[in-house]
């Protein structure tokens, strides 16, 4: 279960804000998740009221792939981190409905965006959060039903294959029909690891 609305939320429960809507997503099929860092000054756009942007080399759980760039390339140390979360889902709960794929053999599918914030004025050592900046789903009707509580959503298509003449995988992600995003490489063990993904608090 998780809440979208304003202010910062968990994927457990509501530490404070507004929450308009909370979803269930209903038994996990497969999901993957890609960090990256983006240039403060257009990172900056996605920080919610009351946070600031926390740059790369002051966040403590990066991924090793990212600090090892860091340390070779310094000048990336100040850049924000960011995650696309990719997963799917037998069925997304909203409210009181329940909206699956016709054919059991399709699942449902959740694409979540966020970079690193952090309270502004808050305690040294306060913990990083992760704004949530983008909310998509392959179903109209749960982006429908975000938008009627007036809480942005995308269509998104997604796809995994592989890189021609090449061992890489390859996954894009479709937003809208607008924005088609495209990851070539290989899932590690520590990308596969979901849960964690949920357990970190978000902010809408």
């Amino acid at each position: 279960m998780f809440s979208l609305g304003t202010g910062l939320a968990s994927a457990q429960n509501t530490s404070a804000g507004e929450v308009r809507q909370r979803w269930g997503l209903e038994n996990l099929r497969n999901g993957w998740c890609v960090e990256f860092l983006i240039e403060a000054a257009t990172a900056k756009k996605q920080a919610p009221p009351g946070y600031q942007m926390v740059p790369a080399d002051q966040v403590s759980d990066l991924h090793p792939g990212t600090s090892r760039l860091i340390a070779d390339s310094p000048e990336y140390a100040s850049w924000i981190p960011a995650n696309m979360c990719a997963f799917y889902f037998d069925a997304i709960l909203v409210g009181e409905h329940r909206y699956m794929e016709k054919k059991p053999d399709n699942s449902e599918a959740l694409i979540w965006w966020g970079v690193a914030v952090t309270p502004v004025g808050g305690a040294p050592g306060a913990p990083t959060v992760y704004s949530t900046s983008l909310v998509a789903t392959s179903d109209w009707r749960p982006k429908t039903e975000a938008e009627g509580v007036f809480i942005p959503a995308a269509r998104v298509d997604l796809r995994a294959g592989k890189v021609p003449e090449s061992t890489d995988d390859r996954y894009t992600i479709n937003l809208d029909h607008k924005t088609l995003i495209t990851w070539d490489g290989h899932l590690t063990q520590d990308s596969a690891v979901i849960a964690p993904a949920f357990a970190r608090e978000l902010t809408g």
